[in-house]
């Protein structure tokens, strides 16, 4: 159930800003995405709490909090401005969503202006903008440069995707047919956001992108040659036709390296396609399917 706000969403989310975890081995976690994913770590902040930036323009892009349970903490959208913020506050909390703070600077890395409040399976969501432009070091010209996509997993998976269209302003870019996969978006990006039916609610996996396919392999190098093997791929997606490559985490998080994902042309109109479920559609160049461990930690199972 949606609830009482069928009317279009006024709300203009223009990005995916990042994405803040629960960690169980949160010292693990940190040297791993920092001397292994090719994240900075911000040193400067305090507290038991990490913060990564990547190469591109945002505060950070992944977040960790010590936790016994692994999970999502918080998903982070961006919206345009602090005039922006208000407004789908009030308009939120006009059509009777849950909102479980008022718009106020957020006590995290970077001057960030914004409240929250929950999506249909409890997910903590963040709507913020922010006036502080920067631009992070780019020494490294293959690292991550942003935060591309993140997939949930949701045992009602259509009454989800329909909260992020008609709540939060995103749009259906592609789905997988008998409403098993859903992509959303938000900007000229293919996707910034996954909806996967299943059993439970958590994380599937998180995309962070690189500047193409010869950085991402790269990437897979570096992780390969410290004992990290892939646990999906390479190879390229059909919907969205990207590359990727999967790797297990410390905490079990499943992460991707990304590139070449869709850029829709300004001023094009996109006509969201039905795919068909298989191997031929997950990943295109036959390299073949997600490993058994793939499949179990993208699941959101524990055992």
């Amino acid at each position: 159930m949606v609830g009482p706000h069928t009317r279009k969403s006024m709300i203009n989310i223009t990005d995916l800003r990042g994405l803040v975890l629960k960690s169980t081995k949160i010292e693990e976690a940190v040297e791993f995405y920092e001397n292994l994913w090719g994240l900075k770590n911000i040193d400067s902040w305090q507290g038991d709490s990490a913060f990564f930036e990547a190469t591109g323009d945002e505060g950070f892009i992944l977040g960790l909090v010590p936790d016994n349970q692994r999970g999502i903490e918080t998903i982070r959208f961006a919206l345009g401005s602090p005039e922006d913020v208000d407004t789908s506050f009030a308009e939120l909390k006009a059509s009777g969503q849950k909102l479980l703070d008022e718009p106020d600077r957020l006590p995290i890395p970077g001057e960030y202006y914004g409240f929250h409040l929950q999506d249909l399976d409890g997910t903590k969501i963040e709507l913020s903008a922010t006036s502080k432009t920067k631009k992070n070091n780019g020494e490294d010209p293959f690292a991550p440069q942003r935060l591309s996509h993140l997939v949930v997993n949701s045992p009602d998976n259509v009454a989800l995707k329909d909260f992020y269209i008609n709540c939060l302003g995103l749009k259906l870019a592609d789905w997988y047919k008998g409403d098993l996969f859903f992509f959303l978006r938000c900007n000229q990006q293919h996707h910034v956001l996954g909806v996967e039916r299943s059993d439970n609610t958590s994380l599937n996996h998180v995309a962070f992108h690189v500047e193409d396919l010869d950085a991402m392999m790269r990437r897979i190098g570096v992780m390969s040659n410290a004992g990290h093997k892939p646990i999906w791929g390479p190879g390229r997606h059909g919907p969205g036709n990207n590359c990727f490559c999967y790797f297990e985490g410390p905490d079990g998080f499943v992460l991707e390296f990304t590139s070449e994902l869709i850029e829709v042309e300004d001023g094009e109109e996109w006509t969201p396609k039905e795919w068909i479920p298989g191997p031929e559609n997950a990943n295109v160049w036959g390299t073949g399917g997600r490993t058994e461990q793939a499949i179990k930690l993208m699941s959101g199972r524990e055992d």
